[in-house]
């Protein structure tokens, strides 16, 4: 395998930072229902471009399914834990912001509006109980339960990525006919449970990317791809030339590829093409991995964070600077902003230390 390392975590990070742009002009504009009652420009473009765009946007789920994959499978490749406890040390790591953030979310909303009592308290006792608690260990999308923020779905595919890891650290010699299996597994089940696989928001909807992410930290096709015709500026040429109208056309065809059909090009083959691009030719220029990076650091925060802001309690703010870009701009940083105060409120409260010690026990 070739030295140099072009998916280091540096490089995570920007990825992430691109996934999170994504996902804001995906939330902001993927249905004309909504923004339809306010004035927007969307110069240079037309209303339906943008749309179309933010529509396909919708891969920035499987980049963080993919940066999952990849990097949870070399995580534990060098762990010397039994599975169990490797889960149980992935599973708080992942989850102790999450954490931090619902019990915030959970109290400024409360003080707001009642949004705690009215959401996850309106049956008994028992079943409120069994609600706050699902909810903020992130399983509510899984067990069908109500959640503070509808947007947290993805916490329940992170646990179960978290989850399939180690069988597929297990399988790591069989991992492409693991994947095919999946994808029969998805193809073939029984058809009134498919409908909770083929849900763009089920926990189950994005292992194939996951798969795929490991399945390249294992064989290094990251590396070997953007190390091909390193040092030789023609080949770079012809393949930047290659890939980019390649990616173009795939970009085009995924809205008139139906997602119930075809869903392994929504999240694996348009995504694929798309971080190898990325990867290759966008991440290696620094001043742009280094603001990518930035928010990318921030996008676990931007996520758990931005849904309160952009449909909950300040639509009207945040469709009020006239111009799409403009309005997702507004909203990463304001989102970054909290993200930046959250961490300094943790670090306050030594959080992180107390996170760090709850780990060491799975060591």
């Amino acid at each position: 395998m070739p030295k140099k390392s072009f998916f280091d975590k540096e490089a995570s990070l920007a990825l992430k930072g691109i996934a999170i742009m994504m996902m804001m002009l995906h939330h902001n504009f993927r249905a004309h229902s909504l923004f339809d009652k306010y004035t927007i420009s969307f110069y240079p473009f037309n209303e339906q471009q943008v749309v179309n765009l933010a529509t396909s946007c919708k891969i920035c789920v499987s980049l963080f399914a993919f940066i999952s994959g990849y990097g949870l499978f070399l995580s534990c490749r060098r762990s010397n834990t039994n599975p169990s406890k490797w889960f149980a040390k992935r599973y708080i790591l992942t989850f102790s912001g999450f954490w931090f953030v619902w019990v915030a979310s959970a109290i400024i909303t409360q003080l707001v509006d009642g949004r705690l009592i009215k959401i996850l308290c309106k049956e008994d006792i028992y079943k409120s109980i069994m609600y706050i608690i699902t909810d903020f260990l992130g399983l509510a999308k899984l067990f069908h339960t109500p959640t503070l923020n509808g947007t947290w779905w993805y916490m329940s595919a992170a646990a179960v990525f978290i989850l399939m890891i180690p069988v597929l650290y297990k399988f790591k010699d069989y991992l492409w006919p693991f994947l095919f299996l999946e994808i029969a597994f998805i193809r073939i089940i029984h058809t009134d449970f498919s409908a909770i696989i083929i849900d763009s928001q089920s926990t189950y909807a994005f292992l194939i990317p996951l798969t795929l992410g490991a399945i390249f930290a294992n064989y290094g096709y990251l590396e070997k791809w953007c190390a091909f015709g390193s040092g030789k500026i023609w080949i770079k040429i012809i393949k930047f030339a290659v890939e980019l109208p390649i990616l173009f056309m795939l970009y085009k065809m995924y809205r008139f590829i139906p997602l119930s059909v075809f869903r392994e090009y929504h999240t694996g083959l348009y995504p694929i093409a798309f971080i190898l691009f990325v990867v290759e030719f966008v991440l290696p220029l620094t001043p742009i991995r280094k603001v990518l990076g930035f928010f990318g650091k921030h996008s676990m925060n931007v996520f758990l964070t931005h849904t309160f802001i952009r449909a909950y309690y300040l639509p009207d703010f945040t469709y009020s600077w006239k111009h799409f870009a403009l309005i997702c701009l507004v909203l990463l940083i304001a989102c970054t902003a909290i993200s930046i105060v959250i961490e300094a409120v943790k670090s306050l409260l030594r959080y992180n230390k107390l996170i760090g010690k709850l780990t060491s026990l799975c060591d």
